[in-house]
């Protein structure tokens, strides 16, 4: 049997080869189930009203979850700054003058199973050059409170790591 993966809702499912054409059909089947069932969410205005009355609320809860795990693992002395959450689904960290980028320290994280995504993925075609882009990650807040908490643990020792590599760089060529 050769195990197919395939990521939906950020569950992995697991196929063997003969099911997955089966899985493919009722994907697609379930995927127009879900379009009518937005479409009428939408036309009702019914979407709206959950938006602002139980997903916004959900991931502001989320992002204070986040923010509170943040401020007690991150070091007092290092820059970072989260940008305000307004109830999406996601964060945005910036480490102000980050000594890599940040590629490099999605790498690192990945090594210690903190997964986030690089900011620079938001800017293609930017002309100017705008060094934030490249010390910024997003990270998602789909995860459950205890995750997200446990997540900032080794994300602020791999950003302290990274920061001190910096420093010890500068004191080496004084």
């Amino acid at each position: 049997m050769n195990p197919v993966f395939a990521a939906n809702f950020g569950c992995v499912l697991i196929f063997n080869v003969e099911q997955l054409s089966v899985y493919s059909f009722v994907a697609l089947q379930e995927a127009l189930k879900a379009q009518a069932i937005a479409a009428r969410a939408i036309g009702s205005g019914a979407l709206a009203d959950v938006s602002v009355e139980v997903i916004r609320p959900y991931y502001q809860h989320k992002f204070t979850v986040l923010e509170t795990a943040l401020d007690q693992a991150m070091p007092k002395h290092l820059p970072w700054f989260l940008h305000r959450g307004e109830g999406a689904i996601f964060a945005w960290i910036w480490f102000k003058d980050l000594p890599i980028t940040d590629w490099e320290l999605y790498q690192q994280l990945k090594q210690v199973g903190v997964i986030a995504v690089p900011g620079s993925t938001f800017f293609p075609g930017l002309q100017t050059n705008w060094p934030q882009k490249q010390q910024c990650l997003r990270l998602s807040l789909t995860a459950k409170d205890e995750e997200i908490t446990t997540a900032m643990k080794p994300l602020a020792e791999v950003v302290e790591t990274v920061y001190q590599g910096k420093t010890a760089n500068m004191m080496s060529s004084s």
